[in-house]
């Protein structure tokens, strides 16, 4: 059983106000309760009368005579107790086609109900202030549909997913493993669209999975913290004059809103992004055991005031030249860009394309810079500062994280 779970705020289409009501025509009444702007909607079928066995339905002319004469079958129902039909559109229809309806047939190829014309106004989704709608998950964008991602996305696009009971559905038990923030965004998805019988499932005592935070000091708003886990949200990244989104996050900025608007915006229980600092010039820089007057070491600001206090070791030769390879490599401005606008596409790319087509996860930035490229040991140890064991996309992604505008 499928669920199509509508939800509100900026994650599924947002309900519009203008309503498509069916016009009675047999022992079915169907409608439409929501705009048609998009290629998802949900049927909402009343039995009118008693009636025995399945039901075909289709959408097509409203002077359709037989369900074969209509542009789409949009489903089959094996009994009249379905309440709900998801509505997949087909590509192939335009909004210049809106005057269609939705015709029910029994077996024997009669009539027994019609909705009346469906008005739709399919379109693309404007561009919000915080980035682009969802990534279409097609081989054109560079997503494979038949990797381990996409299983479930060609498993449904074979599936017959219209025929609903909707309060058989709403009287399963469902079972959600773990409260981390999957987990809790998927129950508060499925308590929105009226289902009851949803628990979590949490094996320590607390909330949130690898998002931590210990408050140190102070309080309640003005306090010293740690973070345990996820402690930054790429928004934006600059390139020159262009700035991009970094779309793989825009639903952490969504779900705040929503849950502030759940809130009445109650300022104790708000959701708020503060800028994330990199570095400050109150930051401590403690190497070399260097330390100033006071006893701690010397900040970044009064080393740029006095270079004295911190130790310049010159790079011998050969390690200049593996560090300007290393920073070749990573100094890739168009998987940067990729890496914020389309997240599963550079991924794909890279792990194929990567390293002149070698493949990007194929080596360690330590294996490929010691033994591919022939660096020594002590200069590849040098340059790649304790990240060596990891692959040039793990470093990639860390280097767009810090260099993106972030909350």
């Amino acid at each position: 059983m499928t669920i199509i779970a509508p939800f509100r705020a900026q994650f599924f289409p947002k309900v519009g106000d203008n309503f498509n009501i069916a016009l009675c025509a047999g022992f079915f009444h169907i409608e439409t309760r929501t705009e048609l702007s998009s290629r998802l909607a949900n049927i909402h079928v009343v039995v009118e009368e008693q009636f025995e066995g399945p039901i075909t339905f289709t959408y097509g002319s409203c002077s359709d005579s037989d369900a074969q004469s209509a542009h789409h079958e949009i489903g089959q129902s094996p009994n009249a107790k379905s309440s709900r039909l998801v509505w997949i559109i087909p590509e192939d229809v335009q909004s210049s086609e809106s005057r269609g309806c939705i015709s029910a047939w029994d077996t024997k190829g009669s009539l027994v109900g019609r909705s009346e014309n469906q008005h739709l106004k399919l379109r693309k989704r404007a561009v919000e202030r915080r980035g682009p709608h969802g990534i279409p998950m097609n081989n054109e964008t560079g997503i494979d549909t038949l990797g381990p991602w996409f299983d479930g996305v060609k498993l449904l696009e074979g599936k017959n997913l219209s025929a609903i009971d909707v309060a058989e559905a709403k009287a399963k038990d469902i079972a959600i493993v773990g409260a981390g923030m999957s987990g809790l965004i998927t129950f508060l998805i499925l308590h929105q669209s009226g289902l009851t019988n949803v628990r979590i499932l949490e094996a320590s005592q607390r909330l949130g999975g690898r998002v931590r935070t210990e408050y140190l000091s102070g309080g309640p708003f003005d306090y010293s913290y740690q973070e345990m886990g996820a402690m930054r949200f790429p928004s934006t990244i600059d390139f020159g004059d262009d700035t991009f989104n970094v779309t793989d996050h825009q639903m952490v900025f969504q779900l705040a809103e929503e849950m502030n608007s759940l809130n009445s915006h109650d300022s104790n229980l708000s959701v708020d992004f503060i800028p994330w600092l990199q570095q400050s010039d109150n930051g401590f820089h403690y190497y070399d055991g260097i330390r100033v007057g006071t006893g701690l070491p010397p900040t970044l600001g009064q080393i740029a005031e006095d270079p004295s206090l911190t130790i310049d070791l010159p790079l011998d030769e050969s390690t200049k030249s593996t560090q300007a390879q290393l920073q070749a490599i990573l100094a890739n401005a168009t998987l940067l860009v990729e890496v914020a606008t389309n997240m599963h596409r550079a991924h794909k790319d890279f792990l194929v394309n990567g390293l002149d087509g070698k493949g990007g996860d194929v080596w360690s930035a330590y294996a490929y810079l010691a033994d591919y490229l022939g660096a020594s040991l002590n200069d590849t140890d040098i340059v790649t500062a304790g990240y060596g064991q990891n692959s040039f996309w793990f470093i990639q992604a860390s280097i767009a994280s810090l260099n993106h505008s972030t909350h």
